[in-house]
Parts: structure tokens; C-alpha cells; sequence
């Protein structure tokens, strides 16, 4: 399933379909039917999703035993 950025206009509360608010900020969201409505009807901005930071791996420490 496609995944969108989703947020809401400046000033609405909006909430998903399990009625929990959609944050300010926004949430990455599964772009179903309901929120492509809440789109075209002007209440939310989808964007495609933040690309995720690549985990750094850990570095050993420098200086052990000797």
C-alpha cells in the first residue's frame, strides 16, 4: 500500500478514521480512500514520506587494550 506524509491546513483539526487526531506536523499514513477524499475536499496535504535515514553502524571503539 502506497504511503503519503499527511497533513492537515493551517488551523483544522482533523482525525483519522479511528478518531484519533492527525498531528500538526503530520503522520506517514497508509493513503486509503479516506484520505484521499480528505485531500480532494481541501482539508490535508499529502506529500511523499521523509526517505529514512540510513542506521549508521557502530564504530568500534578506538583505544582497547594494550
Amino acid at each position: 500500500m502506497i504511503k503519503k506524509l499527511l497533513t492537515p491546513k493551517a488551523e483544522l483539526v482533523v482525525r483519522d478514521p479511528h478518531g484519533r487526531r492527525l498531528p500538526t506536523k503530520g503522520a506517514v499514513k497508509p493513503f486509503t480512500a479516506f484520505w484521499r477524499r480528505r485531500v480532494k475536499d481541501g482539508d490535508v496535504i499529502a506529500q511523499q514520506p521523509p526517505k529514512q535515514p540510513i542506521a549508521k553502524s557502530k564504530s568500534s571503539k578506538k583505544g582497547g587494550n594494550t
